[in-house]
Formats: structure tokens, sequence, C-alpha cells
């Protein structure tokens, strides 16, 4: 007969963040002023929540963690691949594009900066800075030896009190639903409801979808900057006096994006959905 845990045991479980789950995660965090966004996931927003706590706050490295650890699901699922090297700071894999180019890489364990495609003749492969700095290492890569490649879907740069994040497009891509041309007017009683203004970042779920089948159809207003994206976690961990400013980015003009969007991920489970067809409405 299994025994039912103890108390002590109940409230470990209940107050540790590398054992609490669900709301009891949602309170730890919120207790410490990371307000956990909806979108990302328990297992990451722990790692990211680890790293934020137990870390010199205003340091370069944490904030790093932090924002890989945010987006670690995208990483692990859409932009993780198997390279083989072909110089010091070459590495080959198949697909290679300007999509990988000017990109943080983890490369088992290690952080790296690819630079861009090799050229004509050579089309799945890319170069790698060799020289290095305090974030990441210079290539020096085994020839013949086979990589782990992860590629990060954000950047950062810092222009004096700024701390800025570059996010891929791909990652903050948001429907547009239809807007009725009777906007105003009293609506039929049979018509099914057209788009309402949502909030995303709300905590409760109809605030952020409504009914993806019946209505009300969201309409969300895309922008070029998410100053809500972290909420105020990023102002925990940033040094006194800087501020984060947060932007969608289109890595490459002539590609569209690998990563799948938030937003479907989330709603229908997979980044590339079969999206249901509207209902149209019915009237007697």
């Amino acid at each position: 007969m299994l025994q039912p845990l103890n108390k002590i045991e109940t409230w470990m479980r209940e107050t540790f963040i590398t054992t609490a789950k669900g709301n009891d995660l949602n309170r730890i965090s919120n207790f410490y002023g990371f307000r956990r966004p909806q979108y990302i996931s328990e297992e990451y927003w722990r790692k990211a929540l680890h790293s934020a706590l137990f870390s010199a706050r205003g340091c370069p490295g944490p904030i790093f963690a932090f924002l890989e650890a945010v987006f670690g699901e995208w990483v692990d699922e859409v932009s993780t691949y198997t390279a083989t090297a072909m110089s010091p700071n070459i590495m080959q894999f198949s697909g290679a594009s300007c999509w990988h180019e000017h990109r943080y890489v983890r490369i088992n364990g290690d952080l790296y900066r690819s630079a861009y495609l090799r050229g004509d003749g050579f089309p799945d492969d890319i170069v790698f800075y060799a020289v290095d700095n305090t974030l990441f290492k210079a290539a020096s890569f085994t020839p013949g030896q086979e990589y782990t490649l992860q590629f990060l879907p954000f950047d950062v740069e810092e222009y004096g009190c700024e701390y800025r994040i570059l996010i891929d497009n791909g990652v903050l891509n948001f429907p547009k639903y239809y807007i009725p041309l009777k906007n105003g007017q009293p609506r039929d009683p049979q018509e099914v409801e057209g788009g309402h203004i949502l909030d995303f970042f709300s905590e409760v779920s109809e605030e952020r979808f409504g009914n993806q089948r019946t209505g009300p159809y969201p309409i969300y207003l895309s922008a070029d900057e998410f100053g809500e994206l972290f909420f105020d976690a990023l102002d925990l961990m940033l040094a006194a006096g800087v501020h984060e400013r947060v932007l969608s980015v289109q890595w490459c003009p002539d590609m569209a994006s690998l990563y799948g969007s938030i937003f479907l991920s989330k709603i229908y489970g997979t980044r590339e959905p079969s999206i249901p067809d509207i209902i149209e409405p019915t009237r007697s």
C-alpha cells in the first residue's frame, strides 16, 4: 500500500522551486516578483526562475541564462541540429540558410556565435567566429567530429542604459481575425460574434483566447515592441538605472522563420496546425 506523503515532504514540494508545480510554482514565482507568462511552460520557467534567483543582479551571464531558459522549448523542439565540423570554424548540416546567420549557438554545452554562410558551392556550410569574448567562445572544432547545435531565437544588444532583446518574429507571430463590416451596429442574435480585442498576456484563459469555434474571435494588436513580454522579470535582474526593450526582428528577409508562433503552439498544440474552418452563421 502506498504511504501518503508526510507533512514535511508535502511542504517541501509546495515551496521549493525545483519541485513545485502548477499553482504552487506560480505562487512562489509571484512571491519573488517573477510572474510567469502563461505561454512559457512550467519546466522552462522553473529553469529560468532558478537562474534568476540564485545569480548576481546586473550581470550579463544570468540575464542571458534566463532568456535561454525561457525560450528553451522552441530551441529544443525546432532549432536543434546534428552537424559535422568541416574545419576548426566551419560546421555543415542539412538546411543551413540565412536564418542561421548571426546567431548565438549552444554547441555541446558551450556558447558560440555563427557568422555567415560559406557561400556558393557549399550550401550547407556555416562559418563561426574564431575569436572569443566574455560571452561566447572562439570556434575551435575538431574536423570530422559530430556536434549538437542549438540555435537561440534571440540576440542581445547594449546601448548605454538600454538592454535590447531582439527576438525572432516567428516566435511573436499573432493571428489576425476579421473585424465585422457593421462595426458599431447591433449584432444579429443568430450571427457569430466577430473579432474582439483580447489580452494575450492575461492569466485568464477566456481573456487570452476567446473561443476559437463559436467566438468571440480575438483581434491581437501586433507591434514591433513587446514591453510586456516578460512583465517585470527583467527589471528585477538588470542593474539599477538599466531598462530592457524587447523588439521583434525579421532575421532573414528571404525566407520565413523556422520558429512556430507562441499562439499556435499553445492553442493547437503544434506549430503547424490544421486550423478549423470558421463556422458560418445560421439564420432561420
